[in-house]
């Protein structure tokens, strides 16, 4: 029969257990201290395989470890600062590599120093200049031979400039020396012909010159083209007379602007030489393949003018036919329409719409076609305001922009035919003109670059033939 337990037995049993607990802490502590292993609570507490709470709760354990901690700082064992034969061969490796980068090092900067020392004696030596110095030397050479090529070529264009103006002064004087001389556009005064304008003229002195032709080519375009005959000018003019005579510009110069006068004087013969020289004179550009880049203006300037310059396809010698074509009809010129709608605006009292009109007109003469364009568009806006507030009871604001508010009132939408005058247009019968023409004057219209004098012409028809309409079907009220 089993004896039973008591508490004095049980005591006994717990002192056992804490005797042989202390054992291991103790052990664990001289196994650490040999071997050098890092001595703290946490650590000794695992290797004696119980809880660090064991050595906290008992003082002379706790005393124990933190005295073999202390000695193992100040007096560490051979087994601590001992270096394994492993880490020796690494550590003996990493330095042979070390020295072996230094060495390689010093050879490097033996091998620069020697070139640069080299190099310093072949320069003060005087053996030879070195090569970053002629290098140096022909690129200087090279841009100095640029510059001369640049001055000799800008000294060529100041002398074609100073030509140009000079062209370009006598032309406006000739010009203004003729009584009640105007724009062959605006019509103030319609001779017998509409003669080409001095900007075209210009253009085709400035072609020729750009192009290359010598005076000799020059001087058989103005007997091909019959323009001496039809001036009435000595042609003994067109013998050449050396270095003595009058450059390439001059050679064209003097006899256009004779032309140019007996045409603005009715003619006939001398306006149709001045086309077929400038005709001639572009199938000559043309030919030499400056077509796009040289008769640009000059095209430009002849839709001015209404002549349209049409440059065919090369034929299989590179010659190109060109073609002038008059873009109105003789029998109604614009200038006498645009003479009689100015009369009608200033008779009615439009004066802000005059103004804005005239305006069209000048800057279409000087070729400033999104100027003419927007002036154009601001003349109609005036019209249509004024007309509104006279016949349809519109208010005007005083703002800008109240173009479509003012024509809303001058048409009914869907209205049929036929349209009874000064009342507002049937839709079917003039207002989807009025206002299809509106909308076309918003679009490419004061934008430099997107007007051409092909457009802006057209604008100038539409403009003064829709002014005209309205003012018809709108009259003047009692």
């Amino acid at each position: 029969m089993t004896e039973p337990t008591t508490p004095t037995a049980l005591a006994k049993a717990r002192r056992r257990d804490v005797n042989h607990r202390q054992q291991r802490v103790h052990q664990a502590l001289a196994d650490m201290t040999a071997d050098g292993s890092e001595i703290t609570i946490s650590a000794v507490a695992a290797q004696a395989r119980l809880h660090r709470s064991f050595i906290h709760r008992h003082s002379d354990l706790h005393a124990a470890v933190l005295d073999a901690a202390s000695r193992a700082l100040t007096a560490p064992s051979p087994a601590s600062t001992a270096i394994s034969h492993r880490s020796v061969l690494a550590e003996n490796a990493n330095l042979r590599a070390q020295n072996h980068w230094q060495a390689q090092h010093i050879r490097d900067l033996e091998d620069r120093l020697s070139d640069l020392i080299g190099q310093q004696a072949f320069e003060r030596g005087g053996l030879g200049a070195p090569t970053n110095a002629a290098a140096l030397q022909a690129e200087i050479d090279k841009q100095r031979q640029t510059v001369l090529d640049l001055t000799r070529a800008l000294e060529e264009r100041d002398e074609e400039l100073a030509a140009a103006r000079e062209t370009n002064r006598r032309l406006m004087a000739e010009l203004n020396r003729i009584p009640g001389a105007t724009s062959p556009l605006a019509g103030a005064i319609l001779t017998g012909v509409n003669t080409l304008s001095t900007r075209t003229l210009g253009h085709l002195i400035t072609a020729a010159g750009n192009s290359y032709l010598s005076k000799s080519d020059l001087r058989d375009l103005l007997m091909q083209s019959g323009l001496y005959e039809a001036a009435e000018l000595d042609p003994t003019e067109l013998i050449d007379h050396g270095t003595s005579g009058p450059n390439r510009q001059e050679t064209l110069r003097t006899p256009l602007l004779a032309a140019h006068e007996q045409a603005r004087t009715g003619n006939r013969e001398a306006h149709d030489a001045l086309l077929e020289i400038v005709r001639l004179g572009a199938e000559r550009v043309a030919r030499r393949g400056y077509a796009e880049s040289t008769l640009s203006a000059l095209h430009e300037s002849l839709l001015s003018d209404g002549y349209e310059l049409r440059v065919g396809d090369p034929d299989l010698h590179g010659n190109r036919e060109c073609r002038l074509l008059p873009i109105d009809p003789d029998a109604v010129p614009v200038g006498t329409e645009i003479t009689a709608l100015e009369a009608e605006l200033d008779q009615r009292g439009y004066t802000e719409a005059l103004v804005h009109y005239r305006s069209a007109v000048d800057n279409f003469t000087d070729q400033d076609h999104p100027a003419s364009n927007r002036q154009l568009r601001n003349m109609v806006e005036s019209l249509v305001k004024h007309l509104a507030a006279d016949h349809t009871g519109y208010t005007d604001n005083g703002r800008s922009g109240q173009g479509g508010a003012a024509i809303n009132t001058l048409y009914t939408p869907g209205g049929r035919p036929p349209a009874v005058v000064g009342q507002p247009l049937p839709e079917n019968d003039g207002g989807r003109m009025l206002h299809g023409i509106w909308n076309i004057l918003h679009s490419n219209g004061p934008h430099p670059g997107l007007s051409n004098a092909d457009e802006a012409r057209i604008r100038m028809q539409l403009c003064t033939a829709l002014a005209r309409f309205l003012l018809k079907h709108f009259p003047a009220r009692p």
